[in-house]
């Protein structure tokens, strides 16, 4: 039996802004299961979701957070831990320096001003697509991790799907872009 996270929606983003959120799979069964590919099917142009497969030594948040090279000085030690301590059910999400109430965390260097395509070819993670089955033991858990970038305005949906050696698991992304023009129109209270 497996657990793969089922929170899997990033909330309202403004458009240029990035977000990441961590999807566990927890293996609960006796058997070890085969991770035999992780693809998004495509449904959304314009790469506005991508995943990032954590390489085998960074089978933690920590490492994964370790190997970005961004100030991490927020990033409390039990806020990492209560995500090793999930149950599996829920969707996990950090980023570097801070972790919200409502799951989702916006991406730091983007707000600062930088490239997040500069972030992306110092992190040694690969995307898209595994390569090579990631085995996950009994009582064992690995995470991927999803990066929506805002550039479609409006509601966007994609399909994450986690194949395994003899059966599929698929997981709806979903994100709503705004732009600053919309917010500055946007209704303070209820019409009535």
């Amino acid at each position: 039996e497996l657990k793969v996270s089922r929170m899997t929606n990033f909330g309202t983003l403004k458009q240029g802004e990035s977000k990441r959120m961590i999807i566990w799979i927890e293996n609960k069964g006796r058997i070890p299961q085969s991770l035999i590919s992780c693809r998004l099917a495509g449904w959304v142009k314009d790469k506005q979701f991508s995943v990032e497969i954590p390489q085998k030594c960074e089978n933690s948040p920590e490492a994964y957070l370790s190997s970005i090279p961004i100030n991490q000085e927020n990033l409390s030690k039990a806020e990492i831990n209560s995500f090793n301590n999930d149950g599996g059910t829920t969707c996990e999400s950090l980023n570097h320096t801070s972790i919200m109430k409502n799951g989702v965390i916006p991406d730091e260097n983007l707000q600062n001003g930088e490239s997040e395509q500069k972030d992306d070819m110092e992190q040694p993670i690969k995307h898209s697509n595994i390569t090579a089955e990631i085995v996950i033991p009994p009582g064992e858990k690995i995470f991927v991790v999803i990066i929506c970038t805002a550039v479609i305005q409006g509601h966007s949906k994609e399909l994450l799907l986690l194949g395994f050696s003899d059966f599929t698991v698929g997981r709806y992304i979903e994100a709503t872009v705004t732009n600053e023009e919309e917010l500055l129109i946007a209704p303070v209270q209820p019409f009535s």
